[in-house]
């Protein structure tokens, strides 16, 4: 398994669900065919699904899940990596919608996201924080407000923020799929490719009329990045994407997890 295969199975790193009126960059090397139709289709096709997931029914959930990895070309990715990491999230998805199941937190997303980051040497633009999670979050419900902060029947979580409707805490799949939006805004959107003191900056100019044009500097050496790989072995690059998921706070436990 080369090195480049072993980070796009940490990251996903094909295109991400583009939709329209929202700024993703993503970019499938595919055969130059308009794909406009097939990512809207899988957004879809995720919302359709995910209204069937509000039991444990691992049907349902692998099915869900299967979906979420067509849609980032994730099964793209070697099955000795993808295979195992897909087991581990429908199997706490399962767990998490039968009631047996913690979920996993906006924080866990920051925490996976800027270590992935620090591995990869990318500067600090790409680190992100729990507001910038947040603000994806509410980029993104309106295309899939079926797998977006729903809540599992019978539970009663609080609203993530004052006036929000979003459920605080998400599913482990619905926070794998964040988590890899993220990413993907990280590599391809300059609206996510900012420090916090940027972006705070740049949202006060552009309140006070006052807007700089964006270059595509920072994606380019965002694909750098990538390319390189950071330092870490291809031993070290396998072992990443456990280790990922056990900071985003996806458990490991097989089958049902303990109260």
């Amino acid at each position: 398994m080369s090195k480049r295969n072993s980070l796009l199975g940490v990251l996903f790193l094909s295109s991400a669900l583009i939709v329209a009126a929202v700024l993703v960059f993503g970019d499938r090397r595919a055969s130059g065919q308009d794909t406009r139709n097939d990512q809207t289709n899988s957004v879809e096709r995720i919302n359709a699904k995910a209204e069937l997931v509000n039991t444990g029914d691992e049907a349902a959930i692998r099915d869900l899940a299967d979906e979420v990895f067509t849609s980032f070309d994730a099964d793209l990715v070697p099955p000795e990596l993808s295979g195992s990491m897909k087991d581990r999230i429908v199997r706490a998805e399962v767990n998490y919608r039968s009631g047996h199941g913690k979920p996993v937190s906006e924080f866990g997303v920051v925490r996976m996201t800027n270590f992935l980051m620090k591995k990869l040497g990318a500067p600090a633009y790409a680190q992100t924080n729990v507001y910038e999670v947040r603000r994806l979050e509410m980029n993104f419900f309106p295309f899939l407000s079926k797998f977006i902060g729903k809540k599992p029947a019978g539970t009663s979580h609080g609203p993530k923020a004052l006036r929000s409707s979003f459920n605080p805490e998400m599913s482990p799949l619905e926070s794998v799929a964040i988590a890899n939006l993220l990413i993907q805004q990280k590599r391809f959107n300059p609206a996510y490719q900012l420090t916090y003191d940027e972006w705070l900056a740049k949202r006060s100019a552009k309140n006070s009329g006052k807007q700089a044009a964006s270059d595509n500097s920072r994606r380019l050496e965002m694909e750098n990045v990538i390319k390189r790989g950071g330092d870490l072995s291809v031993t070290e690059l396998v072992k990443l994407p456990h280790r990922a998921l056990d900071l985003l706070g996806v458990p490991r436990e097989e089958g049902r997890a303990k109260q």
